[in-house]
């Protein structure tokens, strides 16, 4: 048995070790450990996108909100700096995918890339009309493949845009 707590708090040790590789300095949540009949256990889950850094007794976790956008099945895009996909969703709307954005303001082009870890890749096949927050009013939309397969997906052409 107390092999088994060892070998737990050692490899919670190396995944907090390997995190903290990860660490930049942003606003900062604190999580402390409390002591269970199993050993020591994060007050709290531990997310691979998060951050930590080790003082003392605690951890400092630090989490950062990236430029995340979700398709919804009636063509709406939420855009926003989140921490996760699932934040940008609003109560009445069904996610077909997601991922990241960037913005060129120089050829005013919004580009989407990537994918939601929580609802995969966009589906674009499956609206027909895409509603685009009037913030990129003009801008020319395009949903870049990071997958070596397919061609690069001109939203603005393939797609009417509306504004909201």
């Amino acid at each position: 048995r107390l092999r088994l707590q060892l070998l737990r708090l050692q490899l919670l040790r190396l995944q907090l070790l390997r995190l903290k590789r990860l660490q930049r300095l942003n606003n900062t949540q604190e999580i402390y450990f409390m002591k269970s009949p199993m050993g020591f256990c994060p007050l709290g889950f531990f997310l691979m996108s998060s951050l930590f850094s080790i003082h003392d007794n605690h951890i400092i976790m630090s989490f950062q909100a990236l430029p995340k956008f979700v398709l919804t099945i009636d063509g709406h895009i939420r855009i926003g700096m989140v921490h996760l996909h699932s934040e940008l969703v609003q109560p009445d709307d069904q996610p077909i995918g997601g991922g990241f954005f960037d913005v060129d303001y120089i050829s005013n082009r919004l580009i989407l890339y990537r994918q939601s870890h929580d609802y995969g890749v966009p589906r674009w096949h499956l609206v027909e009309k895409v509603y685009v927050p009037s913030d990129y009013r003009g801008y020319n939309i395009k949903y870049i493949y990071d997958d070596g397969w397919h061609e690069d997906y001109n939203v603005s052409d393939k797609h009417l845009i509306e504004y909201y």
